[in-house]
């Protein structure tokens, strides 16, 4: 309950600025997919924020087979908290997803080409779409990570 709150609050903060750093290193990254899988709205989007605060720190994360995982399961997080926050969270979540749709369509070619990006980037139009916009073969894997992130 509220220790682990604290203790998730606690870590993010003391990993303030070295996001990326932590979410591209392989060890590291396990360890940010389960507290984000916990985290709350406003620390998801402020985790976030920082991928996508410059084209090249979010290039760099998303283009990393363990920072895209570890960006991808945040969205996924973020996406399923999204009904049930209030009107500034929601408001920031957007801000967020506007911010990284920018980044991506930047460097459209760079994002739709790259193998670990790619995936990045058709998670944001999902959740900017407001729908699923994958491949019926797309959605049966959409649903087994959205079921794995609610599982962690």
């Amino acid at each position: 309950g509220e220790e682990k709150e604290l203790l998730i609050g606690n870590v993010l903060e003391e990993i303030s600025g070295k996001e990326i750093k932590i979410a591209a290193d392989p060890v590291c990254s396990r360890h940010a997919e389960l507290l984000l899988a916990a985290a709350r709205p406003e620390q998801l989007i402020q985790f976030l924020r920082t991928a996508a605060v410059d084209q090249d720190g979010m290039q760099e994360l998303c283009s990393s087979p363990f920072g895209s995982h570890v960006t991808e399961k945040a969205l996924l997080r973020l996406e399923s908290l999204m009904e049930h926050m209030g009107q500034e969270q929601y408001e920031a979540a957007e801000q967020l997803l506007g911010d990284m749709s920018a980044r991506i369509c930047e460097a459209l070619y760079a994002y739709a080409t790259d193998k670990f990006a790619t995936h990045v980037a058709r998670r944001v139009l999902c959740i900017a779409a407001g729908r699923n916009v994958l491949s019926p073969g797309g959605r049966a894997q959409h649903r087994q990570q959205q079921e794995a992130a609610g599982e962690e």
